[in-house]
């Protein structure tokens, strides 16, 4: 896909970072991760970066509405990222969606060239297919505090290609 989720293992679960582009893909992801690791531990977290779909539009192929109900699944984001959300959803999406189709050469045509499209100009082929979102149940302003599965991290927001941009810090490891 055109996102790469990032999968963190703790001690009793798994926190998942930018879920994927659509369910689809989420569901995907998480079979080769499991086939390859063999680790059958649940998905306690999933951490949105940011508002682009390609950024949270696989949650539901990784976790399902009812277990973030019960409070089995944190979803963390910036406080601004739902009304972003929103807001693609009914007033620019359309606009944005056209530039983005533009930008990545889709109207070439995927099976341009001899070999056909290796890729959508911005990276691999986006994986379409059915666009979820589940709320956040946690948001912040600023730094984030979390231990989550077993996994001690800092989500620290930090505006960049988006105005509801976060990072997850986790300091034992030394990851950013």
């Amino acid at each position: 896909g055109l996102t790469s989720p990032v999968v963190f293992v703790g001690e009793t679960g798994l926190v998942v970072m930018d879920p994927g582009e659509s369910t689809e893909h989420g569901i995907a992801t998480e079979k080769v991760f499991r086939e390859i690791t063999g680790i059958d531990l649940p998905v306690t977290g999933i951490v949105y970066s940011h508002n682009h779909f390609d950024h949270l539009g696989g949650v539901k192929g990784w976790v399902d509405a009812e277990d973030v109900d019960a409070g089995k699944v944190e979803i963390y984001a910036h406080t601004t990222l739902t009304s972003a959300v929103a807001n693609w959803a009914s007033n620019v999406g359309a606009i944005l969606g056209h530039r983005t189709t533009y930008t990545a050469a889709i109207y070439a045509g995927r099976d341009a060239g001899v070999h056909g499209s290796v890729n959508d100009a911005l990276g691999p082929q986006v994986q379409l297919g059915e666009v979820g979102f589940i709320l956040p149940t946690q948001e912040f302003d600023d730094v984030l505090k979390v231990s989550n599965g077993g996994l001690d991290f800092e989500l620290h927001y930090v505006p960049s290609e988006t105005n509801d941009e976060i990072v997850m810090w986790l300091p034992k490891q030394k990851i950013l």
